[in-house]
């Protein structure tokens, strides 16, 4: 399958050079303005699909506030360029701002200004220059973008968190969000937080509640973070889809079950499935949805009939927690949990 690309992308660079004019005794150091041609690996949405959503979190320099989408691909997180510095991100306005010398691979508006031509290096002779490792550069720098979406995309750096239960850890911070305002809600089921964000609220709450004698149950709250690395995001767009259609289909198998087995079902067990029944709505995120799940299935385990249910709602259990097992126990020194 034919990779698609963006360009080619005329790019304006600079490289030093000691130049001899002709019939001159002694070599100068000029710097020569070039060009060269660059093209851009361009994803689908498939391929690198919008994992996440920042909003007003003061991570990944975002300075006029909005909102941040992260996209997730090649094993890397992806923000769109310009988010810090005011670069262009549609494929188009990139294009040009990087073709009149915007970008900073160009080396700089006034080094190409004060530059002189590959022309004017005809008269006379270039004693050495460093061309082919200022084109190496320029080649790395865009080497490292991609284009999707008609945007253009960079790498972003870890470490990203996401909070499994937005409701439950907010309890712990209520008093200081109600004060400061300062946390930001994704468009998204996922809560994303980032770790300076949270090492700095965890010292307030600390500070907060020892005027007031409320201890905070930071180990409570340990369970709920989870570090956002790339292979996992990757994997939950993976098997999220697999659990939500496990969910859908074993919820209509229950109810037949319980259905056929109404004269013989405990009451334990019925009452697990009501349970099940109320909290497995398609629209709640996907923890709440696998807590649900845990609870039903652990609840009919030791029922006749549910045997086969009860084994292959355990192995898409498992299979679940194999992605999210990646918790924060190992970095709780940094969160001061």
């Amino acid at each position: 399958m034919k990779r698609s690309a963006v360009g080619p992308i005329t790019v304006p660079f600079t490289y030093s050079a000691q130049f001899m004019v002709r019939g001159g005794r002694v070599a100068r150091a000029v710097t020569v303005r070039a060009e060269m041609p660059v093209m851009l690996r361009e994803l689908t949405d498939g391929e690198a699909p919008v994992s996440f959503r920042l909003t007003d979190c003061g991570r990944f320099d975002i300075s006029h506030g909005s909102s941040l989408d992260i996209r997730t691909a090649s094993g890397q997180h992806w923000r769109p360029v310009g988010s810090h510095d005011g670069e262009p991100s549609d494929i188009a306005a990139f294009c040009a701002f990087v073709e009149r010398g915007g970008h900073m691979a160009s080396g700089g508006s006034v080094a190409l200004e004060e530059a002189i031509t590959e022309d004017e290096l005809a008269r006379g002779r270039v004693i050495s220059d460093n061309q082919v490792e200022a084109k190496a550069r320029v080649a790395q720098r865009f080497e490292r973008l991609i284009a999707v979406d008609g945007r253009i995309w960079e790498p972003t750096p870890e470490p990203v968190w996401v909070i499994q239960h937005p409701s439950r850890f907010d309890a712990g911070y209520s008093a200081y969000v109600e004060k400061q305002n300062a946390i930001a809600r994704p468009a998204d089921p996922l809560f994303v937080y980032p770790l300076d964000a949270i090492a700095e609220r965890d010292a307030t709450l600390a500070r907060f509640n020892e005027h007031r004698n409320l201890p905070p149950d930071f180990a409570a709250l340990r369970g709920e973070v989870e570090i956002l690395r790339a292979e996992n995001i990757q994997y939950r767009h993976d098997e999220e889809p697999r659990l939500r259609h496990h969910l859908k289909t074993h919820l209509e198998y229950a109810g037949d079950q319980v259905r056929r087995s109404i004269d013989t079902i405990s009451l334990s067990a019925f009452a697990h499935y009501r349970e099940f029944l109320a909290a497995a709505s398609p629209d709640r995120p996907i923890i709440d949805l696998v807590d649900a799940l845990r609870s039903f299935n652990e609840g009919i385990a030791e029922e006749p009939g549910w045997t086969e249910w009860h084994k292959r709602t355990t192995k898409a259990l498992d299979d679940w927690d194999r992605f999210s097992s990646d918790r924060a126990d190992d970095l709780a020194i940094k969160l001061h949990l």
